[in-house]
């Protein structure tokens, strides 16, 4: 075989390898550890949160930045329903005028066919110009093409959603709930390197990352590990830090939504990007 022949794109199969070196495509990355989101970080500013809230999913947010999330689709929505409302009213304005249109035609047909003289000729005028096609003409504004923006309507009404994960889920300011992160103190830290995230369990002062089972309690915002709750929470159903009565079959312990490691058994992300060949 000659040495020409193992040179690339000189085989008959198109191999992995020069696929990978190809720079327009469908690109594929796999996202690692320092892609991801910390769980205490804030899903709509991606710092850590400021006053942390919480939605039932287990998303968590800053309480400013989820405040404003609400407003903001509180006043898309009302836009979007005026938008709506306009559009029904052309629509029916449309079909009325259409109507009164179709009226004063078979009006004008009638009088044309019950009056004695010039009926012939008349009838004759109308198909006539009937048959020939009304052309739409460029360069005259008055009889150019229009094209009329169609608005959709949506069956359901639009509500306020979570814009965390897909598919969204329902955002209500009413069942959101505070979250109490127990962070050590700089002082009794012993590590020169900084952690992602801080954030201990209020029972054990075990270390929580994206990897951990982490529950919160919603009467009283305490975040744990599930190990702790399981053991604690759950048998006494209250909580062990502040003794606050928790009921787990009510759904007053939430899991809290984490984006993963990067590794397999803790999430994969893939990351997908398509370019042009040849533009």
């Amino acid at each position: 075989m000659p040495r020409h022949s193992k040179n690339n794109t000189a085989s008959a199969v198109f191999t992995y390898a020069e696929r990978e070196r190809l720079t327009y495509g469908t690109q594929r990355q796999r996202l690692g550890t320092d892609s991801k989101r910390a769980f205490d970080a804030c899903f709509l500013c991606l710092q850590t949160a400021a006053v942390p809230m919480s939605c039932p999913e287990g998303h968590v947010a800053c309480k400013e930045c989820v405040y404003e999330s609400i407003l903001a689709q509180k006043k898309e929505i009302k836009r979007a329903l005026k938008l709506i409302e306009e559009e029904k009213r052309k629509e029916q304005a449309k079909e009325q005028e259409m109507t009164e249109a179709a009226a004063r035609d078979n009006l004008a047909k009638a009088e044309a066919s019950v009056s004695v003289t010039g009926a012939a000729s008349t009838a004759g005028r109308s198909d006539s110009k009937g048959g020939k096609p009304a052309l739409n003409s460029f360069w005259i504004p008055s009889l150019a093409p229009q094209t009329v923006k169609q608005i959709e309507v949506p069956k359901d009404e639009p509500k306020i959603m979570c814009l965390c994960d897909k598919p969204h889920t329902l955002l209500s300011a009413k069942k959101l709930f505070p979250l109490h992160f127990k962070r050590p103190s700089p002082s009794s830290s012993t590590s020169t390197i900084a952690p992602k995230s801080n954030v201990t369990c209020y029972s054990c002062s075990k270390h929580l990352n994206n990897g951990s089972s982490i529950r919160a309690l919603k009467p009283c915002g305490h975040v744990l590990c599930a190990a702790c709750v399981k053991d604690f929470v759950v048998s006494s159903k209250r909580c062990n830090v502040c003794d606050t009565k928790v009921r787990p079959d009510r759904g007053d312990v939430v899991t809290i939504a984490t984006e993963g490691t990067g590794f397999s058994s803790t999430g994969k992300v893939e990351a997908t990007k398509y370019d042009h060949g040849f533009l």
